[in-house]
């Protein structure tokens, strides 16, 4: 209960009892015994009731919740202690009842209860032998405790709705308070599998990228050693520059460096310098075509378009058998960025490996970018790789 209403409730505990000892004390010299008598079991009865007040819905079930129905039997006690005992002092119980009907109930049947209680209780007033200015004087008092009563009856009923609202929103508030914490650790353990996803992609697909092409030079070297030892010499060497861009390519990983190393607008030049290494040290001849304004591109864009090409070529000197050139295409228009790398070579049903990681992660990446990335068999033969990136997502996303 509010501590408003449970003041109150005090209240009317404290005013019934000390209605009930003053008409014990000032026990009128012509009231009879079922008078003095009766009027004292009725007010114990009314203390009674006021106490168990919370409990009684559950002690007549078929009166549950009726409060109304209570107040209504609370009223006609207290009217018929006041007319048995003709002590004016039931007026502060009945005040005290008028209160608790303001509290509990709505607000125009709170003013309906008060003022057919008022009138029932100026009906039994008139039937008393009073004098016309003490009738006034009486009812000049009842009016001005009727308006006290109810206005601070009010006052502390919509203090009490106030705090229960205070309390339901403090309680609501916790309740977001712990759901943001859980989703601020949920999106951090999130942040922290996306890190790593991303970490591994890179790992893959620059350092896949160079083993793949020192592996290649090995096998050269190896079947050259003998019969040609200045062309194994030339594929050592060849195998030493690809482990030095290796450990860089590690080393950058493992710093989880955030910015793109790449320049969009030098994202040409940076692609044909890697494509020009590729055809020196493969079997492949690969060719680059470009068109557009690069400047435009995000750096996550260009990154993506770097590692897309990387992983392009990979797969095509790992699994294009008898290939003997690929072609790379990029095109920056208005609203997109458009790659495409075609090979002429064969085994098109096995360049895509479910278990891999190369054009799985490319495609991860791209979708990240809310772009499109497809692979498969090309249809002039051979296989081809293509990705479109919107250039607007970087602006929104």
């Amino acid at each position: 209960m509010p501590r408003g209403e449970s003041i109150l409730q005090y209240a009317t505990y404290a005013v019934i009892f000390s209605v009930m000892l003053g008409y014990i004390l000032d026990r009128p010299s012509n009231s009879t015994y079922l008078q003095f008598y009766g009027s004292i079991v009725i007010w114990s009865a009314i203390l009674v009731m006021e106490i168990l007040w919370d409990d009684l819905p559950g002690l007549f079930p078929t009166q549950n919740d009726n409060k109304l129905f209570w107040l209504t039997v609370l009223a006609v006690m207290s009217l018929v202690g006041f007319y048995l005992s003709s002590s004016f002092g039931s007026v502060y119980v009945i005040f005290m009842i008028i209160s608790q009907a303001n509290i509990d109930l709505s607000f125009w049947r709170a003013i309906g209860f008060t003022v057919l209680l008022t009138l029932a209780f100026l009906l039994i007033i008139f039937t008393f032998a009073l004098s016309t200015a003490s009738l006034i004087n009486l009812l000049l008092s009842l009016l001005i405790g009727l308006t006290f009563i109810v206005t601070i009856s009010q006052l502390v009923k919509r203090y009490s709705e106030q705090a229960a609202r205070m309390k339901q929103l403090h309680d609501e508030l916790k309740q977001a308070n712990a759901e943001l914490i859980t989703a601020r650790q949920k999106e951090k353990e999130l942040t922290i599998a996306e890190e790593r996803v991303r970490l591994a992609r890179d790992i893959h697909d620059g350092l896949g990228h160079h083993l793949t092409v020192l592996s290649v030079q090995l096998q050269a070297a190896e079947k050259m050693l003998t019969s040609r030892p200045e062309m194994a010499a030339e594929a050592i060497r060849i195998c030493r520059s690809e482990t030095q861009a290796a450990l860089l390519e590690v080393r950058q990983s493992v710093a989880a460096m955030r910015e793109s190393p790449i320049n969009p607008a030098d994202l040409p030049a940076t692609l044909s310098a890697m494509i020009n290494h590729f055809s020196a040290n493969a079997a492949l001849k690969a060719t680059f075509y470009h068109e557009g304004n690069f400047a435009v591109l995000s750096p996550a864009i260009a990154q993506t378009l770097y590692r897309a090409v990387q992983e392009g070529l990979t797969n095509a000197k790992k699994h294009a058998r008898n290939a003997s050139r690929v072609v790379i295409t990029l095109s920056v228009r208005t609203n997109e960025a458009q790659l495409l790398i075609q090979d002429d070579g064969e085994g098109s049903e096995n360049r895509v490996d479910p278990a891999g990681f190369g054009l799985a992660g490319l495609k991860e990446r791209v979708v990240q970018l809310n772009g499109d990335c497809r692979c498969g068999p090309a249809q002039g033969g051979g296989f081809e790789l293509s990705v479109s990136l919107p250039l607007d997502f970087s602006a929104t996303g």
